[in-house]
């Protein structure tokens, strides 16, 4: 089974390959710097797109070359005042049937929010300057931080695939009429 990523993350590979490789044998998983055509830093519904269009430009890309195409995309959605990260992933067949998985969602700080806003700064640079790291978001990324290293961008990113894999693993029931 051939799976195309979109995006050279090894956050994002690495989720994509645990979970797949539980379900299926013999993967070959390639990786591609893809466009998610959506802000550096995306707010709400931009998350959800961003995931999409990684998905859909590499299929655009490779049609018919790869059995799935995987878009992973972290982002900040805003609930009740509050303010969450998370990740959105899209996977789309070659079939091109496309189904959608989210991730945990964590609160943020809101000084974090002013800050992202005023400095025009993605989560991953303010982590890494608060951690005085570099490149945060390819290893433990916010909720690493966050956690103090217990659970990591990888893990979160897991979940988000896992959900949208779901109706793939199930097609008897996803396609049942009500």
């Amino acid at each position: 089974m051939k799976i195309a990523v979109g995006s050279t993350n090894p956050v994002k590979i690495e989720a994509t390959k645990n979970i797949f490789s539980k379900f299926f044998d013999n993967l070959i998983i390639n990786s591609f710097n893809v466009d998610s055509n959506v802000s550096a830093q995306p707010f709400g519904i931009e998350t959800m797109q961003g995931a999409v269009n990684r998905a859909r430009n590499l299929y655009k890309k490779f049609k018919d070359q790869y059995d799935f195409y995987v878009g992973i995309e972290g982002g900040i959605i805003e609930l009740y005042n509050n303010f969450y990260s998370l990740g959105f992933c899209a996977i789309l067949s070659k079939d091109n049937e496309l189904h959608l998985g989210t991730s945990g969602w964590f609160e943020l700080p809101n000084w974090f929010i002013k800050k992202l806003k005023e400095e025009k700064l993605e989560l991953g640079d303010l982590i890494d300057n608060i951690a005085n790291d570099k490149d945060s978001k390819k290893k433990y990324g916010a909720i690493g931080f966050l956690t103090r290293k217990k659970f990591n961008r990888k893990d979160l990113y897991e979940v988000a695939v896992i959900m949208a894999l779901v109706p793939f693993l199930n097609k008897e029931l996803y396609s049942k009429k009500a």
